[in-house]
């Protein structure tokens, strides 16, 4: 699966536009948000595509922590 990679910039992004943290969630505050109890879940669905490859961000000045885009993708 292919992801954006991207780099902080103190508050912002340097691939152009600003990524709001209330929009763009670590996978733990994403099952925090949805009420799923097991991080590997997500991380599943990030693997298998449920959730898509432009709904994922990889900081790699941040360990390469992943920030999900905050939509429902469970059924």
């Amino acid at each position: 699966m292919e992801t954006t990679r991207i780099l902080f910039n103190t508050n912002r992004m340097e691939i152009g536009k600003p990524y709001p943290t209330d929009e763009w969630l670590t996978v733990k505050e994403y099952c925090k948000r949805f009420k799923i109890t097991n991080t590997q879940t997500v991380s599943n669905w990030i693997s298998r595509g449920i959730i898509p490859a432009e709904n994922v961000l990889i900081v790699e000045e941040y360990n390469n922590i992943r920030l999900i885009k905050a939509l429902p993708y469970h059924h």
